[in-house]
């Protein structure tokens, strides 16, 4: 838990990178503690998800580990992703290697030769390089550096009045914190421990101290001036090499904190002339006499008192006795101030070199004694007693400071750092904190006193023995005393800080910021943030004036701009670096507050500035509090890439602009042969190409920059170009799990699903809970069958129940439950379950856990993101108690909520705008108790209580109000015929409400995972509010509504869709957009892809009224053709699929939105309003309307006990209501139930299954239908009275011409139909008897699970002459199943499983004609194979397994269409395997020898000249018969009265839109109406019943709607369409015989 909160303390967006705090590393027992400034570390890196078809995951580098990325609501996950400069340390040998190691396991020597063997190492965005483990010649270097003894130029001015005092560089080993020169000099490292540090500096620390007292002046000149008599005080064994530079090299002693324990070595001499060598072996050098007098070293600040002449030091030696250790300086001269102060300098750098020696201590004593008074000295030996291990001695010696000047902060500081390393803790807070009060700008207290409260100083030293944990409010009060004594004025905001010391008070600044953002005070963090900012940019401007300079600059205007309304500006990187130019002119570049530094310092401080405007913008990305948009947030990354360019800052560029949507733009993109080839692509993608190259520039090696650039190139449709990405990033990181994702995706979409496969593999097991690389793996390998490890043992009901259903009843009872649709998920379930298929203990340590599969794990993963996608928008409209209590509403929720009112003016004018005053005035009243919300009236505390539990997921109820709002709006618009006023503004979100997450299973995924009802309601609903957000913060939206058409004669339906090409939707849809009855409608096609030259599109643009070929067109200007077209309908064909443009729709350009075909699902959106489906699909009681009319119905009929009638009629007299006593309160729905309801069926539960598990389904206690967690449709239905799957096989699917001859003649068209069947047959199986009967499945082989395989294998040994005929789709699943089956089954049904290869479309229905019979697949049905198959004239055996899948009762749908329902659908897994085998032993073959037919199918014999004919009878040809036969009569094939019903529904839909009869607006419960819900399930009857009466309910309403016509001498009526509910379309001759289907299907 420490190191997770002390990683949220250090956390900084270096680059966008994160740097995590070591563990403290005692150094030469001297100081230990944080990494100094410019050393990275390991770090935690989160991927993004983007749409389908295959997820391609980014890399961004984020601030705060424990926090899900946002940014458009794309998803993340949190893998330990360790970096390291491998050639850096391999120069450590074993020390670093076992320092690696002890911090990711995962690291070998195998791995850092492979990638030392790469080149110059990963420098990604941090180098791995601590600098206890560094190499020894930077020791030797940096002591070599420390011995320079000459002094500075203005520290020599500085001192002359002695107000300064050199203070040696010490500090405690176990505490963290040194003993150190008082810092007047500035450091922009920030503070050890807690504040973020720059990447890429220096290996040595910035030191902080003060300079000495004086000029040495042997050592300023050069070295031909020196004499051969001068005196040396330098010790004989070291040897000082110095360097002409402007700043010196800096020594970084241990793990020195930026506060730390080094010596700052002295600056250049005048003119910048050094001694290139120091003659070390000379011990007698003097002093010339003349030197004194020159006028350099006058002006250099050393010379003599007033009358004193400089004397030369003796030549000759004297005795040891007479002078002061360690020199030739005799004690008479040491008595000297000028010479005491030479010898401290001497002392001081011997201190540098070996803190230790005995010498040091012996010479500091000598001097103390002849200047017992003089500070430094003392200070220093205080320091060289703490070094020696003598800590009392060292408390001694800084006692006497305070004795002499109780003032004297640095030995303050100094005894409260040797405290500390005594284990006296809080003795040692108290000196620092004592050392702050007289000196708040005191920063080596500071930064010691801070660090410590981190956390950052654990180890023997600290109180107890043990590591310390961190205290942050403390070091938040520290914090904020330091800022509150140092400034002088908030506004305009000003502080008593010199210039040079600006980059510590912005670390200082920073640090606070990071504190109060682990303290969970994410508006006090930004305002630290921008403290921060303002300090760096020296009053020269506010932070938010520089980003609106920035959107100025970028828009390329000098118009004043609003901060709140900024337009996006977008720049390439080389225009983003001089953004600071534009902006400071004057100081070229150079933020005004750090124009006074050095270049080394300067470098430094503005590298922390660009770590807290990266963290700055993170926070206004992830956090809901301080949200701004991308206008606010992209000027602060320019200024982060100005101020300190980083591969990772155009690497999080990259991935930002990547996401925008914008207008296509030429650019160039890597080519796989080299080099770039040109292209087009939008220009927000092509300024992310720009940001990726330009960081490769910066370095070549990093593989994120690849990896993202592979993604978006792969989005951009270079495939091949984003596979070469990907493979780069893994040559260069083996184990980088996002790459090896990536790369799975990239080839499964090429084709190559085995490949992905491996890749995957490697991903999941470099990271196990990479859920995209979990997910990902699960998907490939159900693509191919690959079934090993899919399972685990605790989930053995979902794949074993075959093999045990004969023989244990509880996995028969447990199986019919999962055939109900019913997944038992709950842990005792499990556990019972485990108990008694006797599942295995776990496994011995490196052993596979066969308990736990791939797809137990990716269920697990859905099950885990939905619940935390609950807390999206948490803390924005409600401020939650700590200690549980009722929540409050927020300024954000008043705001919105009278955002809302003002465009719903009319309080009575809907049920909505009532709701919405209602709310208002509510929130008001609970925001303006003083006394808290347990002071008002029980009824408004109840009525409140009721609004809230509705809020669950604060975002998501605010979203879907804002939708509800805009369709009302839109309403009340058409009813006015204008858009002028504020009324007619979009609604806008609350502030502070960030994009929301997506599960990593995406809606499709559904299809195939065994997921409830709620989860696949919930997956699609979080799928749609992240479009709906991302629509909504578009800059491209419009800020009005669009203005409905005015009222037509005609009909205006507008089609979207991607597949308006050689595409299974055009084949299915092609002949319908010319059907439609042009006196009634006027059709309008929207193709979002460009031509394929296909008949299929030829057909669909000549058919529509007007098609508009929109491939390349923006968003924006799609939205703006639709509603200038005037369209009624916008029909979306698409869903969940690839190419979908969903946002079109988010942006509801017209006023009614359907969808069907495309998705065979929920799209659980607010902008989408009717589905179009039929009963059998979609059974009424899985549709959130329907569900909540028979609620309401049911409360309205009284269906409860007498006592609860009796309570509710009480507590509705008196307003009051008690939820013990009477039950929940329903919340506030205004208008329709809450996705989110729900948190666990009713038949999940422990009790439940219990009793499923002991009895069976049929006998199952009874559950509530319209439970929470049972429906799954957010959309209102158009029923359609057949079928809704429509299909154009009648026009476009006719067969050969010899069939054709013969069509109407029945007799011998049937003979002909036959002949050709025998004929295809030997064709394709000549191997196969005539007498074996083929079993067929064409469905892609990811439909196919273990259960149903297991059933398929069961009839073939039931049925020996048969065979099961599989496509090869893909070829890779051929020796899966193969091997599978040779497993599961006996070789010979083993052998009796063959496949062939795909087949063209129109030779794929030809020979669909060879099957006996089709076994559908129960979990995702056969869809448009299914309709191929049925044209044939072949019959389909389906078991509609699911009834809250509408992908698993499609086929059911298109049999009963067909109308043969009863014979060929099953209504359990013992039913289908039944009827298979009875129609397997059934069929007969017999011949018939006849003279030749004229068609010539089958070949006479040569012999005879007579044909032999295959005559087959039985139960599946009788099928055969009636399908073939009557085809052209079927309902299913009409597809031009399918298009007639269709008509009427989507008439009926702008109907009831424009009178406003499509809501329950005249049911919208009011916030202030606390009303009874009734939960006695024992009054209920069995669902069975349950079900039967609810159709019989349907029927009765649709019967009486037509005698009510009739009655009326009216026509018969198109639909029946009960306010706010489905639409049920009625066909002119047969009603709704779908609801007669449905109804017998129940019983099924």
């Amino acid at each position: 838990m420490q190191a997770q909160q002390q990683s949220m303390i250090n956390a900084q967006f270096t680059g966008a990178a994160q740097q995590m705090q070591p563990a403290a590393v005692q150094a030469n027992g001297h100081m230990a503690g944080a990494y100094p400034p410019g050393v990275q570390y390991a770090t935690a890196m989160q991927p993004l998800m983007v749409p389908p078809p295959s997820p391609t995951v980014l890399s961004y580098y984020t601030a705060d580990p424990s926090h899900w990325i946002s940014l458009l609501g794309q998803h993340t996950y949190q893998p330990q992703a360790y970096h390291y400069d491998h050639q850096q340390l391999s120069s450590l040998g074993h020390g670093g290697v076992t320092h690696m190691q002890a911090v990711d396991p995962s690291y070998s020597l195998q791995q850092q030769q492979q990638h030392a063997s790469n080149g110059s190492g990963l420098l990604l965005t941090q180098q791995y390089a601590p600098p206890a483990l560094a190499p020894q010649a930077h020791i030797d270097q940096a002591i070599h550096q420390s011995s320079i003894v000459a002094a500075q130029m203005a520290a020599a001015s500085q001192y002359a009045s002695g107000a300064h005092v050199l203070q040696p560089g010490m500090a405690a080993a176990s505490a963290g914190v040194g003993m150190q020169f008082n810092s007047q000099s500035a450091t922009a490292g920030g503070f050890s421990g807690f504040a973020p540090q720059p990447p890429q500096v220096d290996a040595f620390a910035q030191p902080a101290r003060r300079a000495s007292s004086f000029t040495n002046l042997a050592l300023l000149q050069n070295q031909q001036q020196h004499n051969q008599g001068q005196t040396a005080f330098m010790r004989p064994d070291l040897s000082t090499q110095y360097q002409a530079q402007a700043q010196p090299q800096q020594l970084q002693s241990g793990f020195g904190s930026s506060g730390g324990n080094t010596l700052h070595p002295a600056s250049a001499g005048v003119n910048g002339r050094f001694p290139q060598q120091h003659a070390a072996t000379t011990l007698g050098q003097h002093l010339a006499s003349t030197l004194g007098q020159h006028p350099a070293y006058l002006h250099g600040g050393y010379q003599a008192a007033a009358g004193e002449p400089l004397e030369l030091f003796g030549a000759a030696i004297k005795p040891a006795a007479d002078l002061v250790p360690g020199t030739q300086i005799t004690r008479q001269q040491a008595l000297r101030s000028s010479v005491r102060d030479h010898v401290l300098q001497t002392a001081h750098t011997l201190y540098a070199a070996d803190a230790r020696s005995p010498v040091l201590i012996e010479m500091l004593l000598t001097l103390h004694q002849l200047h017992p008074r003089h500070l430094p000295t003392l200070l220093l030996l205080a320091c060289a007693y703490f070094s020696s291990g003598q800590a009392d001695k060292s408390l001694e010696y800084n006692a006497k400071i305070l004795e002499i000047d109780p003032k004297y902060v640095e030995a303050m500081s100094n005894i409260g750092t040797t405290l500390r390393s005594m284990g006296y803790a809080a003795e040692a807070e108290e000196r620092w904190w004592a050392a702050i009060r007289l000196s708040p700008g005191y920063w080596d207290a500071v930064e010691n006193l801070l660090g410590v409260l981190c956390g950052s100083g654990g180890g023997s030293g600290s109180a107890g023995g043990g590591a310390a944990k961190p205290r942050y409010s403390e070091a938040l009060q520290l914090c904020e005393f330091v800022d509150s004594r140092l400034c002088t004025s908030r506004e305009p905001l000003r502080y008593s800080v010199a210039g040079k010391q600006l980059p510590r008070l912005q670390s200082l600044l920073y640090s606070a910021g990071n504190l109060r953002l682990a303290l969970g005070d994410v508006p006090g963090a930004r305002r630290e943030y921008e403290k921060a900012a303002d300090v760096a940019l020296g009053g020269a401007m506010r932070l938010q004036d520089a980003v609106v300079r920035i959107a100025q600059a970028g828009a390329d205007t000098q118009q004043p701009l609003d901060y709140n309304a900024l337009p996006l500006t977008m720049l390439a990187p080389d225009a983003a670096a001089r953004v600071l130019h534009v902006l400071f002119p004057a100081t070229h570049g150079v933020l005004p507050g750090f124009a006074a530094l050095a270049p080394a310092a300067l470098t430094q401080a503005n590298h922390v500035a660009a770590n807290l405007l990266l963290a700055l913008a993170k926070l206004h990305q992830d956090h809901a509090a301080v949200a701004r948009p991308l206008t606010v947030v992209l000027p602060l990354y320019y200024a982060a890439h100005a101020l300190a360019p980083s591969p990772s800052t155009c690497n999080n560029l990259g991935i930002i602009l990547s996401a925008i949507p914008s207008a296509p733009t030429p650019t160039r993109v890597p080519s796989v042969q080299g080099g770039t080839q040109a292209a087009q692509a939008p220009m927000g993608a092509a300024l992310a190409l720009q940001y990726y190259t330009h960081g490769l520039r910066l370095d070549a090696r990093h593989p994120h920059l690849y990896t993202n650039l592979g993604s978006l190139l792969k989005d951009l449709g270079y495939a091949h170009e984003a596979v070469h990405m990907y493979r780069r990033a893994i040559e260069l990181r083996p184990s980088f799990d996002v790459a090896l994702a990536n790369l799975g995706n990239a080839v499964k979409d090429m084709g190559a699903v085995q490949e992905a496969v491996t890749y995957y593999v490697r991903a999941a097991r470099v990271s196990p809970d990479f859920v995209e690389a979990v997910c990902g793996l699960a998907n490939a390998m159900a693509g191919v069958c690959d079934w090993r490890a899919r399972d685990g043992r605790s989930s053995a009901v979902a794949t074993r129940w075959a093999a045990a259903v004969r023989t244990d009843a509880t996995a028969a009872a447990l199986y019919a439950v999962a055939a109900a649709g019913r997944r038992p998920t709950a842990p005792s379930v499990v556990a019972r379950m485990q108990r008694r298929l006797g599942s295995a203990p776990a496994p011995p340590p490196g052993a596979p856990d066969e308990r736990r599969g791939w797809m137990d794990r990716v269920v697990e993963i859905a099950g885990q993101q939905l619940a935390d996608g609950l807390t999206w928008g948490r803390g924005v409209l409600l401020v939650h108690d700590a200690a549980g209590g009722t929540p409050r509403p927020t300024r954000a929720l008043l705001w919105f909520l009278d955002a809302l009112a003002r465009l719903l003016p009319e309080r009575r004018g809907s049920a909505l705008a009532a709701f919405v005053h209602g709310a208002l005035d509510l929130a008001r009243a609970v925001a303006a108790a003083e006394g808290g919300v347990d002071t008002l009236a029980s009824a408004v505390r109840a009525r409140w209580a009721a609004m809230v539990r509705q809020m669950r997921c604060e975002g998501a109820w605010a979203l879907r109000l804002a939708e509800r709002a805009l369709v009302a709006q839109q309403r009340r618009l058409y009813r006015l015929g204008s858009t002028d006023g504020p009324a007619s503004r979009r609604p806008q979100l609350p502030t502070g409400l960030t994009a929301p997450g997506v599960p990593t299973v995406l809606p499709f995924h559904t299809f195939t995972y065994p997921l409830a009802a709620r989860e696949i309601r919930l997956i699609s609903h979080r799928n749609a509010l992240r479009l709906s957000f991302a629509t909504a913060t578009a800059p491209w939206l419009s800020p009005h509504v669009t203005l409905p058409p005015p009222p037509s004669p005609l009909l205006h339906i507008g089609y979207v869709s991607s597949d308006f090409n050689n595409h299974p939707l055009a084949h299915l849809m092609q002949s319908v957009f010319g059907m439609h009855d042009r006196r009634r409608v006027r059709v309008f096609c929207y193709a979002t892809t460009p031509p394929d030259g296909s008949a299929h599109r030829q057909q669909i643009e000549a058919a529509a009224d007007v098609f508009v070929a929109c491939a390349s067109w923006p968003t924006q200007k799609l939205v703006e053709r639709i509603a200038a077209d005037g369209i009624h309908v916008l029909v979306n064909l698409n869903g969940y699929t690839k190419g979908a443009r969903n946002e079109v729709f988010a942006a509801r350009p017209a006023p009614v939105l359907v969808a069907f075909m495309g998705f065979a699902g929920t799209l659980g959106a607010g902008w989408c309003d009717y589905v179009v489906v039929d009963p059998v699909v979609c059974p009424p009681w899985t549709v959130r309307c329907e569900v909540r009319a028979e609620r309401r119905r049911r409360r309205r009929i009284a269906l409860k006990p007498p006592e609860m009638a009796e309570r509710s009629h009480v507590a509705a007299e008196c307003n009051e209501t008690d939820p013990e006593d009477l039950g929940e309160l329903e919340p506030a729905d205004f208008g329709e139930l809450d996705p989110e309801e729900g948190e666990l069926d009713p038949g999940d539960g422990e009790d439940d299954v219990e009793d499923d598990v002991s009895t069976s389904a049929s006998n199952a206690r009874s559950l509530d239908l319209c439970g929470a967690a049972r429906w799954v449709y957010t959309e209102r239905m158009i029923y359609m009275p057949h079928t809704y799957f429509v299909n154009d096989h009648r026009q476009g699917f006719r067969e050969d011409d010899e069939l054709r001859a013969v069509q109407h003649v029945p007799e011998a068209l049937w003979r002909a139909e036959q002949d050709a069947r025998t004929r295809m047959r030997r064709e394709l199986f000549p191997q196969l008897a005539d007498d074996v009967f083929i079993f067929a499945n064409f469905n892609q082989l990811y439909k196919i699970d273990p259960p149903v395989f297991r059933l398929w294998l069961r009839i073939l040994a039931r049925a020996p002459n048969a065979v099961l005929w599989l496509l090869r789709f893909p070829a890779a699943g051929e020796q899966h199943l193969s091997r599978v089956a040779g497993e599961w089954a006996s070789p010979d049904v083993a052998r009796r499983v063959i496949f062939t290869d795909v087949a063209p479309k129109h030779m794929h229905i030809k020979r669909g004609r060879i099957a006996d019979a089709f076994l559908d697949t129960p979990e995702c049905n056969a869809h448009t194979t299914a309709v191929d198959i049925l044209w044939s004239g072949t019959p389909v055996l389906t078991w509609p397994r699911h009834e809250h899948k509408l992908c698993a009762r499609v086929a059911a749908s298109v049999a009963c269409a067909a109308g043969c329902g009863a014979q060929m659908v099953a209504a359990d897994a013992q039913a289908y395997e039944d009827r298979a085998v009875a129609w397997a032993a059934g069929a007969k073959v017999a011949y018939e020898t006849g003279s030749p037919a004229a068609d010539g199918i089958l070949d006479p014999d040569p012999r005879t000249g007579l044909v032999t004919r295959r005559v087959c009878t039985g139960p599946a040809m009788d099928l055969r018969y009636r399908l073939f036969m009557d085809r052209d009569a079927s309902r299913l094939f009409d597809t031009q009265r399918w298009t007639r019903n269709l008509e009427k529904g989507l008439i009926e839909a702008w109907r009831r839109w424009a009178a406003g009869d499509d809501d329950n607006d005249d049911e919208i419960e009011d916030p202030s109406a606390g009303r009874v819900v009734p939960c006695d399930e024992r009054a209920l009857p069995s669902l069975q019943q349950q079900k039967r009466d609810w159709c019989a309910r349907v029927e009765r309403e649709i019967d009486a709607a037509v005698g009510d016509a009739a009655a009326a001498n009216k026509p018969r009526p198109d639909v029946f369409a009960p306010r706010g509910r489905s639409i049920w379309v009625l066909d002119d001759d047969d009603v709704m015989p779908a609801q007669t289907s449905l109804r017998q299907m129940v019983d099924w």
